[in-house]
């Protein structure tokens, strides 16, 4: 054998040793890591354990360096494979950084284990959660508790606007003849002195009859019936609800009396019902309850204070009658109607409304004939933030035969 042969035999030996050397520190290291995995998970130092991991750390067969060519072709095989494993576990790793590789589903063991944890953890943090949600994510962004206060400051009486425009300072009853002789016509006057003197006259009536139908657009449909009455002696006002929900309630009120009788509707249909009376309340307390007497011709507040715009005055020849259309501040007109809608509605909080609108339609003797009346706002309801549009079309009646419900 020539030199450089020899020479390049003993360079192969080396390697062989080397590479040997490599596997065996490499199987050591397997061994005796396993040994102390196998050691943690026990915690305990018996001599049972101990024989354990002796034999996990125990030496390998350590290949000689002498062993035929098959053994070293092996070598050479196995170090491919290692190789072609360890290109696998690369290309794997940078797949699931791409998201390309998906992780092993969890098993329905442990899948129940989470959702027992979720749990545990929604009872002992459901009241904050809960606290938290009505109280942030459901509180109304208006104080009506603090405006209820201040309604004197946005109402106005129809006294005022009778000094204003004829400088009257008593008689205010006689006014008609005086706008008469005048020669006056709703035309003549602004939106807000037309719907105001035209409540006024109804309140001087000697009986009435207001019947409204309509309906509430919200998770289901609610149909709205209701029914102003009065005959002379006694007011009474019922309202009914029906849809999803079912709700029933008639006031009553005697002429000059300090106290109103409420009743619950038993055998409800759209527009009618057997009542029940429930309880009495004193005149104030009513007015914290439902935001106005039954004796109210209706529960919006219409002046300059609220009005943001109108149309203009239409006249109707055929039927001698004047319209205008008014939208209305959402929340100072709607001082004493967001308690009524409150307690018709059987609410646990007010609404809170985001536009109200109204066509009103009176007589040329300034007498209510219809207010058709469009509305959007914000309920709570089954512990969710509803959205509600209500349509209610109101025609008036007066100086007519009435029958009271109750």
């Amino acid at each position: 054998m020539s030199k450089k042969d020899k020479r390049s035999a003993s360079r192969e030996e080396i390697e062989i040793k080397e590479e040997e050397s490599s596997l065996s520190t490499e199987q050591n290291t397997d061994a005796k890591n396993k040994g102390h995995q196998f050691f943690d998970v026990n915690e305990r130092g018996s001599d049972e354990n101990n024989n354990l991991i002796d034999e996990k750390v125990a030496e390998p067969e350590i290949v000689s360096a002498e062993s035929d060519g098959t053994e070293h072709s092996g070598r050479h095989e196995g170090k491919r494979k290692r190789e072609r494993k360890a290109k696998r576990e690369e290309k794997e790793i940078v797949k699931m950084k791409n998201g390309k590789t998906k992780l092993p589903k969890k098993s329905f063991k442990q899948r129940m284990k989470t959702l027992g944890v979720l749990i545990v953890l929604g009872v002992f943090t459901g009241s904050g959660l809960g606290v938290w949600y009505f109280n942030t994510a459901l509180r109304s962004n208006v104080d009506y508790n603090a405006l209820f206060s201040e309604i004197e400051k946005y109402t106005v009486t129809p006294e005022s606007v009778l000094q204003e425009l004829f400088g009257m300072q008593s008689g205010y009853e006689n006014w008609l003849d005086t706008a008469k002789s005048m020669g006056l016509t709703p035309a003549d006057l602004t939106p807000a002195q037309n719907f105001i003197l035209a409540e006024y006259n109804g309140s001087l009536a000697d009986s009435f009859l207001f019947t409204g139908n309509g309906k509430v657009a919200t998770i289901a449909t609610q149909s709205v019936y209701s029914s102003k009455r009065f005959n002379g002696e006694r007011y009474t006002f019922e309202s009914i609800s029906k849809g999803m929900l079912t709700i029933a309630t008639c006031s009553a009120m005697d002429k000059g009396a300090k106290n109103v009788d409420v009743y619950k509707g038993q055998n409800v249909t759209p527009t009618s019902a057997e009542w029940q009376k429930d309880q009495t309340y004193t005149e104030e307390g009513y007015i914290d309850y439902a935001g106005g007497l039954p004796s109210a011709i209706q529960p919006y507040i219409i002046n300059d204070n609220t009005i943001l715009s109108s149309s203009e005055i239409v006249y109707d020849e055929a039927t001698d009658t004047y319209s205008f259309t008014v939208e209305l501040d959402p929340v100072l007109s709607v001082l004493r109607y967001a308690r009524q809608v409150k307690q018709t509605s059987g609410l646990s909080t007010y609404p809170e409304f985001s536009s109200v609108t109204q066509t009103i339609v009176i007589d040329s003797d300034w007498t209510l004939v219809s207010t058709d009346v469009l509305e959007k706002y914000t309920v709570v309801a089954f512990g969710l933030k509803n959205s509600c549009t209500g349509t209610l079309l109101t025609e008036f009646q007066f100086n007519v035969d009435v029958e009271l419900p109750v």
